[in-house]
């Protein structure tokens, strides 16, 4: 009788010892998903605001009913994923991305683009003052006020993807 107690206790130990190592490795699969996805709906999110912001596609070419939040929580059933980007940078993409393009002398394609950079000694990686653009583009140059609003983080100064889609290039 004994030896039946021991085995059944024997038994319920491996039984309870089974039960737990499924469920840490349960748990740490979800884990596992759950950065996935955050990092996923974070990687899809930069990819559609650059997409905005390039495309110069202006907020009245979208649905009247569809929102960038409802785009976003479209891919993900966790709206609390949301919270990651700071909403003060997609609004400002997204208002650059209604703006019309500007003119700039002597700028119709990326190959000019990147000649103004050269021209001005800063490589593609660089950014431009103002005064930098006039000094090389003449005094046909747009106010500051009409190229300040591409200034996607507000320095004063214009990158490469900056300028490019400040003339829709």
């Amino acid at each position: 009788m004994k030896q039946i107690g021991d085995r059944a206790a024997t038994l319920k130990r491996e039984s309870l010892h089974q039960v737990t190592s499924r469920t840490d490795a349960v748990k740490t699969q979800s884990m596992k998903e759950e950065d996935s996805s955050d990092s996923q709906v974070s990687k899809l999110r930069e990819k559609l605001q650059l997409i905005s912001a390039l495309t110069n596609k202006p907020e009245s070419n979208r649905p009247p009913e569809t929102t960038h939040e409802e785009q976003v929580q479209s891919f993900t059933s966790k709206p609390s994923a949301l919270s990651e980007v700071p909403q003060s940078l997609g609004d400002h993409i997204e208002k650059t991305a209604q703006r019309r393009p500007i003119s700039l002398p002597g700028i119709s394609s990326i190959k000019d683009l990147q000649d103004l950079f050269h021209e001005t000694g800063r490589n593609m990686d660089g950014k431009l003052t103002y005064q930098e653009i006039w000094n090389s583009l003449g005094s046909a140059m747009p106010a500051p006020e009409s190229l300040r609003e591409f200034d996607a983080n507000g320095d004063g100064k214009y990158s490469f993807l900056e300028l490019r889609v400040a003339v829709g290039v």
